[in-house]
């Protein structure tokens, strides 16, 4: 399991608990409803929790214009600078988007073509790469093919969720139904947004079974093909020693 941290106390626990179960790996940063309480010595913080074997990504880190429980000129800074330190650090992103995407696509592309351009003086820096959708994904994707094509050409990946499975979500199982195999991920967001056989209920890690299993049916897949893809996918952007542990 991959866990997001949402601000400083949130990152210092996940790792703390990735330190207790050896099957979880952690994303340290600021969710942007919590942009607007990130000071500027939080970023050396970050960096030092980085060092944790554990820690394999920024996130959840984005923009967030639906609810704005951060100003959104706040929310644009420190995305910028978050991604400035995953820049540095050599790991990828875990981006939210939502009822934001011109502005995430816009600073993105900027970051991306950044990256592209620029002469890499540490090793860190050599580590990002967009080929096969390493330098992060858009996590619970919720914007048609085209704008999924636009961040796949950029060098992420997309996350689908339980929304997947939701009848009117046309755009979303549009997605899973036509987007290469091989830059798709699934999660499920838990406790948020259960699978439609579980709609009312809170969600759980073990139900991504339920998110794979849509996906694989909008692909004339078996399960287990998906299941795997996704979970390769998974292991190489997240740059895992392997799969899960044995029990």
């Amino acid at each position: 399991m991959v866990v997001a941290g949402v601000d400083l106390a949130s990152c210092r626990a996940l790792v703390a608990l990735a330190d207790w179960h050896p099957d979880i790996y952690v994303c340290i940063g600021f969710h942007p409803h919590e942009a607007a309480g990130m000071r500027p010595r939080d970023t050396e913080e970050l960096r030092a929790l980085a060092k944790h074997p554990k820690v394999v990504a920024i996130g959840e880190i984005g923009l967030d214009y639906h609810f704005d429980h951060s100003p959104r000129d706040v929310q644009r800074e420190v995305f910028s600078r978050q991604l400035l330190l995953a820049q540095q650090l050599g790991l990828p992103v875990v981006v939210h988007s939502r009822e934001s995407g011109e502005d995430v696509y816009r600073i993105l592309a900027e970051w991306a073509k950044a990256l592209g351009g620029q002469e890499s003086s540490t090793a860190a820096e050599n580590t990002l790469s967009a080929g096969m959708g390493g330098l992060g994904m858009l996590h619970c994707f919720s914007e048609g093919v085209e704008e999924a094509c636009q961040y796949l050409d950029l060098g992420f990946s997309v996350s689908l969720s339980g929304t997947v499975s939701y009848p009117n979500a046309h755009k979303t199982r549009q997605v899973a139904a036509h987007i290469p195999l091989d830059r798709l991920l699934t999660e499920t967001d838990a406790p948020y947004l259960p699978p439609q056989a579980l709609r009312g209920h809170r969600n759980e890690p073990a139900n991504v079974a339920a998110v794979v299993s849509e996906i694989a049916a909008l692909r004339g897949l078996e399960g287990a093909e998906v299941a795997s893809r996704t979970a390769d996918n998974t292991i190489r952007l997240f740059r895992l020693s392997s799969g899960p542990s044995a029990p």
